[in-house]
C-alpha cells in the first residue's frame, strides 16, 4: 500500500493529479484485477501455425529461443487465455488472439496473410 501512494505521489508531482489517477486505475486494472491493457500492440503475421519459441522471438517477446524456452517452461506464456507449456509446440494463430508473456508483455495478433 505504501510503494503505491508513494508511486501515485511522485505521478502526480511530475504530471498532475489527473494523470496520476488515470496511471493508478490503469495500473490496478492489469496487475490487481487482471483485465487486459488498452493499448495493446497489433501485429500481423504470416501464417497461421507457428512454433512457439521462434513466434516469441519474432514479435519481440522473448530476445533468444533459450529466452522463449525458458518462459514456456515457467508458464509464462499465454496464448488465447491458455497457459503454454510445451516449447516444441506449434500454435495456431487466429486475428485478434492475444499472447501474454509474464505480467507486462502482450500483443493482439491483427491480420493473418497466407
Amino acid at each position: 500500500e505504501a510503494k503505491r501512494f508513494l508511486a501515485e505521489q511522485l505521478v502526480e508531482r511530475y504530471h498532475g493529479k489527473k494523470i496520476a489517477r488515470e496511471t493508478k486505475d490503469r495500473f490496478e486494472s492489469v496487475f490487481s484485477k487482471k483485465e487486459l491493457p488498452e493499448d495493446i500492440e497489433i501485429r500481423d503475421l504470416v501464417g497461421e501455425s507457428h512454433q512457439i519459441l521462434g513466434l516469441l522471438v519474432h514479435l519481440g517477446l522473448a530476445s533468444s529461443r533459450s529466452e522463449a524456452k525458458r518462459l514456456v517452461l515457467q508458464g509464462a506464456v499465454e496464448i488465447g487465455g491458455v497457459i503454454i507449456t510445451d516449447s516444441a509446440k506449434d500454435v495456431k494463430l487466429k486475428q485478434d488472439t492475444i499472447i501474454k508473456v509474464g505480467k507486462k508483455k502482450f500483443i493482439r495478433i491483427g491480420q493473418i496473410k497466407n
